[in-house]
């Protein structure tokens, strides 16, 4: 990558079998540098797509396949802020339980008490904010997320022993200026 003759920008790329090495240069000057080791464990901080394979009331915690060896391990509390937002698209699609289209009604009825019809801009706005206050507690979570349901998670702790990966909904994507933290 060239952007003129004075600025010249690079990507030094070297590929072996154990591991790939990225240099980023700017005129000349490193910026960044990076590696990854190609290994098949699950680093923390990685992010994936899950399906819940089963839920344990008296651990209060789901167990979720990220395609690891060991099924990733859930803790219902992990899971409070950010089922807002997934319960919502949860909630729209079709469900033969009716547990689901419960929460759905229950959530759309105190709305529609607080607001009536939201027409004008300022009124949704404030019936954004009350829906986001209203709880969902350690016994939704069963019926917003049976087992089946896909989830995003991001791992906090690694697998260690016989036991899985600790993985959390609460996703956190540092950069360099700032730390984008969807579903907060």
């Amino acid at each position: 990558m060239t952007q003129s003759p004075n600025n010249k920008k690079q990507v030094i790329i070297n590929y072996e079998k154990l591991e790939t090495r990225t240099a980023f240069l700017n005129a000349g000057h490193l910026e960044e540098y990076m590696i990854e080791r190609a290994t098949g464990e699950v680093l923390s901080g990685s992010i994936y797509l899950g399906k819940i394979v089963n839920l344990q009331p008296s651990l209060e915690a789901a167990f979720v396949d990220i395609g690891a060896e060991k099924n990733a391990f859930l803790h219902y509390r992990d899971m409070l802020p950010a089922s807002y937002d997934m319960a919502e698209k949860v909630q729209r699609a079709e469900s033969q339980d009716g547990s689901i289209k419960k929460i759905h009604t229950k959530f759309a009825d105190k709305i529609r008490k607080l607001f009536g019809k939201a027409e004008k801009s300022k009124q949704i706005a404030e019936a954004e904010t009350r829906r986001r206050k209203l709880k969902i507690t350690v016994e939704d979570i069963p019926k917003i997320f049976p087992p089946g349901s896909e989830i995003l998670v991001q791992v906090t702790k690694g697998p260690i022993g016989t036991k899985g990966a600790r993985v959390t909904t609460n996703l956190s994507i540092p950069g360099r200026y700032l730390v984008m933290l969807p579903y907060s």
